[in-house]
């Protein structure tokens, strides 16, 4: 994901910075026939932070930063609806008791979002000599309110019929398409609506040290816990339809970061991995969001252009593990591992 930084000084004793980046952000995007697609086919969330710092010199040996985080998300989740699973107006039974086979798409659903919320960090390093410095960052969480998100919905022809007669007014042979489609026009619990929601983005706290073992080489180490376990539930009020509840349950992770740097002629060359645990209990694990564990590998350069910039490159090849999960809630409203 791109970032961009820029930082200028501000007398001999402070720093003003200016951070644009994204840790948070994911899509996903399989078949519109994959098995998953009554949770969702399609799955998009962005936050963009933009991140306004000052830092400040209190002595040669502690520096301190503060500021806030303006964040920008915006949100888009596609799925199906399977007729079998629905209720018949009216009655005790489901259209699949009545013969709709199981896997009967007869609706898309497509809701949009987006909001605006502001945070701060603040961060500290202490410089114990030339050779050895340890540093903190502490990432506030936040809570973004969703209040224009838009239902689109469209209806899908299963071109069935009703093999029983319901009632006097529905003989057999009545086409399911014509009964269903009232849940689609206006003010009905398929019909075009607004939606709110709210999306939290997890806050981060970092601790690292940086070690220079030779006047060309410098190593260092970050630990960094993501504060995960805010990402409980979703909860998806709508204008027309019921009320959703996404139950994602997420504990907090642990992460390890190592990197080596080392200077070649005016450049330097590094080298990276860090590694950490999945945040998604078992029962959570969706085509949503199909989160499991990562080792990432990192590879890079940099070249200074003049006295005042430097030209920095950098690979990452991200090893995520493979994970068993779920294609369905089991008609759960809390599902569990069994499904």
């Amino acid at each position: 994901v791109p970032a961009g930084y820029f930082a200028a000084p501000i007398g001999k004793s402070a720093v003003f910075g200016l951070g644009v980046f994204a840790p948070y952000g994911l899509v996903s995007d399989w078949p519109v026939t994959a098995e998953g697609r009554y949770l969702g086919y399609y799955s998009s969330i962005k936050s963009i932070y933009v991140q306004p710092t000052l830092a400040f010199k209190l002595n040669d040996q502690v520096m301190v930063g503060v500021g806030l985080d303006i964040t920008h998300t915006s949100l888009e989740l596609r799925k199906r609806v399977d007729l079998s699973t629905q209720p018949i107006s009216g009655t005790p039974l489901t259209f699949g008791s009545i013969g709709v086979p199981p896997g009967t798409d007869f609706a898309d659903v497509d809701l949009t979002g987006s909001g605006n919320a502001i945070g701060a960090h603040f961060g500290v390093i202490i410089k114990a000599n030339d050779r050895f410095s340890i540093g903190a960052r502490y990432l506030m969480k936040q809570s973004v309110s969703v209040s224009n998100g838009q239902i689109a919905t469209q209806q899908i022809n299963t071109n069935l019929a009703l093999r029983v007669p319901l009632g006097a007014s529905l003989p057999a042979g009545t086409p399911i398409d014509a009964i269903v489609k009232a849940a689609f026009a206006p003010g009905a619990a398929l019909s075009n609506q607004t939606a709110t929601t709210g999306i939290p983005l997890p806050g981060q706290f970092v601790v690292g040290l940086a070690v220079q073992p030779a006047p060309k080489l410098k190593l260092l180490a970050d630990y960094q816990r993501t504060q995960w376990s805010a990402f409980d539930q979703i909860v998806i009020v709508s204008q027309y339809a019921p009320t959703t509840t996404l139950v994602e349950s997420y504990h907090d992770t642990n992460g390890v970061r190592i990197g080596a740097e080392y200077s070649v002629g005016r450049g330097v060359v590094r080298l990276g991995f860090d590694g950490h645990g999945a945040a998604a209990p078992d029962q959570t694990v969706t085509p949503l969001l199909p989160e499991a564990s990562r080792k990432e590998f990192t590879v890079g350069a940099g070249l200074p252009l003049g006295t005042k910039v430097q030209f920095d490159v950098a690979y990452m090849y991200i090893n995520q593990a493979d994970r068993v999960g779920r294609s369905t809630d089991g008609g759960l409203a809390v599902p569990t591992t069994a499904v």
